[in-house]
């Protein structure tokens, strides 16, 4: 993905926080029929976020995606726009989310996983467990991934 920029944002960032609540208002709020109130919560200041950006034909980088790391290891708040879905952006954020937690020393990752999302997840090497539980009015299943650390690769 040449025409791909990623960057990474902590909440206290004013510009970049804009535009991580309105891709996740977007997808979250009007597509999913979050309440508003429950999309932002109290892991928003302590993580670190993601912004994907992608090349338009003019050459302007227009911010199509984001996610985040939570410091205890949990992914979340993956949002794609729905217009550029299906292209491996997803894919991407979640490889980069991964080397941010191994670079802080977690072995495993959690994510809280919406039903219609567990086949992308398990594309990413995730493992459901647990039973299903709602949030925001969505059924969940809890997944996680052990990571493999790049000292291992080298024994």
């Amino acid at each position: 993905m040449d025409e791909t920029k990623i960057t990474l944002h902590r909440w206290q960032e004013p510009a970049a926080r804009h535009i991580i609540q309105k891709i996740r208002y977007e997808v979250f709020v009007e597509e999913q029929k979050v309440p508003v109130e429950e999309e932002i919560d109290r892991f928003d200041p302590l993580s670190l976020h993601i912004l994907v950006h992608l090349k338009t034909r003019n050459g302007v980088y227009e911010p199509v995606a984001t996610g985040r790391l939570i410091p205890d290891g949990h992914i979340g708040r993956i949002a794609v726009l729905k217009g550029y879905r299906g292209r491996g952006i997803g894919l991407l954020m979640m490889e980069i989310l991964e080397k941010k937690a191994m670079d802080k020393g977690i072995s495993t990752v959690e994510l809280d996983a919406q039903l219609q999302a567990l086949p992308f997840y398990e594309k990413a090497g995730y493992i459901a467990y647990g039973g299903v539980f709602m949030d925001a009015g969505i059924q969940h299943k809890k997944m996680k991934k052990i990571l493999n650390n790049r000292n291992d690769e080298m024994s």
